[in-house]
């Protein structure tokens, strides 16, 4: 039984707030430091602020990602304006493309 409306057991759930997003794409071409993992640090990340504590969702490009999973690729660090990348299998051959969101500041 789909109690949700009921005030008696639960009532609607409203949001209590909005959550400001912005989007931004970051080319993550063929310079990775190590010898595997591999790593690649972006920093001065134009349009949208970015510290230690932003809280963030990256992912790949739907236009990369089977490299980006075959390589096993993902964000590791964040810090004043930069993001650390980490491939954990092979280095990437190709430029990536990042997708990153940034929810509210």
């Amino acid at each position: 039984t789909d109690t949700r409306a009921n005030t008696s057991v639960c009532g609607n759930v409203y949001s209590l707030g909005t959550v400001e997003v912005a989007s931004r794409t970051l080319e993550l071409n063929t310079t990775w430091s190590g010898s595997g993992p591999y790593t690649k640090t972006i920093t001065n990340i134009g349009q949208v602020t970015i510290t230690p504590t932003t809280k963030l969702l990256v992912g790949a490009d739907p236009s990369c990602q089977d490299e980006w999973w075959e390589c096993g690729v993902h964000c590791s660090a964040q810090g004043d304006r930069s993001l650390t990348f980490t491939a954990l299998y092979d280095k990437p051959s190709t430029t990536l493309t990042a997708v990153i969101m940034v929810l509210g500041q």
